[in-house]
């Protein structure tokens, strides 16, 4: 038989939700947050944690009147992944370039702060200049990079490897197993 989920976005922001949280987030809050219905996070969560039991990860803890928790052990899996991702997705925005990203974008876009996005943009610019071209910036503070067309696609394979090998094997296995979505 085969398992298909789909993490869609309002799942994602869920796992984004909970991986934010140190302490029990009240279902009402979430669903506040991600403007749904108390019933849709509670269905969001039954499906997460049904993905989590495949993965042989925690499920999410819940307690009444308390509310949900992702354990630490998810929360650095989570964001250990879309450090990675972050790193890769930058890559792919500045390169494309239909929107003139800056700081204040990609924070608000990856929901971390400009310290991290700071990070991700040295990042980014050691993986531009190992391709021989120039992160640069106009005076709006808008990124973009200068380089010749074969570079660019050098840096997209690069960004598409990143997040290729960002996803954990044991996920990668689910994925070709499972036939995930």
């Amino acid at each position: 038989m085969t398992v298909k989920v789909v993490f869609d976005r309002r799942l994602c922001w869920l796992l984004l939700e909970l991986s934010n949280s140190d302490s029990y987030q009240p279902i009402k809050n979430l669903a506040q947050n991600m403007h749904c219905s108390r019933r849709s996070v509670e269905y969001d969560i039954l499906r997460l944690n049904s993905i989590l039991d495949e993965l042989g990860l925690d499920k999410v803890k819940a307690v009444p009147s308390k509310g949900v928790l992702l354990s630490d052990k998810n929360k650095l899996w989570f964001n250990e992944l879309t450090q990675d991702e972050r790193l890769a997705y930058c890559l792919s925005l500045i390169i494309i370039g239909g929107h003139n990203y800056n700081t204040e974008s990609l924070a608000s876009l990856f929901h971390v702060s400009r310290a991290t996005i700071f990070e991700d943009l040295r990042r980014v610019q050691d993986v531009v200049a190992a391709h021989e071209a120039l992160l640069s910036y106009d005076r709006f503070y808008k990124y973009y990079i200068q380089a010749t067309g074969k570079q660019y696609i050098d840096m997209l394979r690069i960004a598409a490897d990143i997040m290729y090998e960002s996803v954990p094997k044991e996920i990668l296995q689910h994925i070709l197993d499972k036939d995930v979505v």
